[in-house]
C-alpha cells in the first residue's frame, strides 16, 4: 500500500507510515466528545498516519476521511467557541495587511478576521461553506460566496493582494492543489498567510488520540519544519513564520504533571504546587514554550 501513497504536498511517493490507529478507537474518542463519526469509516479497520520524507508533513490515509457539513454543524453546536472573535494569529497576520489591500479569506467562519482587515482599510471577501456562518456574514455586510477556492480561482486570476486561511489547511487533503488555487488568486508579489494548529505542543505531543486532531476533523498535521520546507516545493518565498506563545497554563501543567508522574513517582510532589505559583512561572516563560498555533507568511513570485 505504501508504494501507492503520495505526499499531498510534493506529489511523490517518498513517504513512510509512522503510526496506525484502530478505527474503533477514533470513533470512541469522538463519541466521548458527543459526536457520531461512524459513517466516515465504513469498511475500515485502521487509519494510517504517513509522513512526507521531503517536507516532514504528516497526513492521514485513506485521505478521503473528511468531515461534511453536518459534522461541522454538530461540532459548532458542541463547541460554542469554534469561531472565536479574537485569536493570536489574527493580530500577527494583521501586520501584513495594508490600507486598500484586497483581502480574500478562505474558510472565513463568521468573518472576525475580515472585519479587522476592513477596520484597517482593506477591501474584503470571504469563502465559506457553513450555512450558519454565511448567514451571519451577510448580516455583517461581508461579501461571501459558498464556493471552493478551486471554483473561485478560475474567475479571479491575479486579483488579491492577500489570500489567507486560518485553521483550514489542516482540513485539506490535496494540499498542493489548494495552495496552487490560492496563488492563482494572488497578484504577483502578493502575500499568502496560513494559520494552522501546531502538531508539536503539549496538548498533542502526549495524546496521539486527541479527538479533534484526528480524521474526520483533521486531514494532516503541520509543524514549523513542514511549513518551511513546503515553500521549496511550491515555489513560494517564506517571509516569516511564528509559533504562538503558551496560553493554556492549566492544561500544560496538568499534562506535563501526568507524564512526569507516569515516568517517575518522585514527581508526585507536583500536586503540591499551588495554581498561582505555576501560573506565574509559566507566564514568565510563556515565550519559551511552543503554543497551539503556527502562522506562516509567504510571498508569491
Amino acid at each position: 500500500m505504501e508504494d501507492s501513497v503520495k505526499s499531498p504536498v510534493t506529489g511523490t511517493n517518498q513517504v513512510e507510515r509512522v503510526d496506525q490507529f484502530p478505527v474503533q478507537s477514533i470513533i470512541d474518542s469522538y463519541h466521548r466528545f458527543g459526536l457520531n463519526v461512524h459513517r466516515f469509516f465504513d469498511g475500515l479497520e485502521n487509519v494510517s498516519l504517513f509522513e512526507c520524507k521531503q517536507t516532514g508533513y504528516r497526513f492521514y490515509h485513506p485521505n478521503s476521511i473528511l468531515g461534511d457539513a453536518e459534522f461541522y454543524k454538530e461540532l459548532q453546536e458542541k463547541d460554542k467557541n469554534y469561531y472565536p472573535i479574537d485569536k493570536w494569529e489574527y493580530d500577527f497576520a494583521l501586520d501584513f495587511i495594508k490600507v486598500k489591500d484586497k483581502v480574500l479569506e478562505v474558510g472565513c467562519g463568521e468573518g472576525h478576521f475580515l472585519l479587522k482587515c476592513k477596520k484597517k482599510g482593506a477591501a474584503i471577501f470571504g469563502l465559506e461553506f457553513n450555512p450558519g456562518a454565511i448567514k451571519k456574514l451577510r448580516e455583517k455586510k461581508i461579501d461571501v460566496t459558498n464556493e471552493t477556492i478551486n471554483e473561485f480561482s478560475k474567475y479571479h486570476h491575479n486579483e488579491y493582494d492577500v489570500v489567507c486561511a486560518f485553521q483550514v489547511l489542516e482540513h485539506i487533503d490535496e494540499v498542493s492543489n489548494f495552495i496552487t488555487d490560492c496563488l492563482q488568486c494572488l497578484k504577483p508579489g502578493g502575500i499568502l498567510i496560513f494559520g494552522v494548529p501546531n502538531s508539536n505542543p503539549f496538548i498533542y505531543k502526549y495524546d496521539r488520540l486527541h479527538t479533534l486532531n484526528l480524521p474526520p476533523h483533521h486531514a494532516g498535521l503541520w509543524n514549523k519544519v513542514s511549513l518551511e520546507k513546503m515553500a521549496i516545493f511550491l515555489s513560494i518565498q517564506l517571509v516569516k513564520i511564528k509559533i504562538s506563545p503558551l496560553e493554556h497554563y492549566k492544561d500544560w501543567f496538568r499534562i506535563q504533571k501526568d507524564v512526569w508522574k507516569r515516568e517517575n513517582a518522585l514527581y508526585s510532589f507536583l500536586d503540591l504546587i499551588p495554581r498561582p505559583i505555576y501560573k506565574l512561572f509559566l507566564h514568565l516563560f510563556r515565550n519559551k514554550i511552543e503554543g497551539k498555533t503556527i502562522v506562516a507568511v509567504y510571498r508569491k513570485g
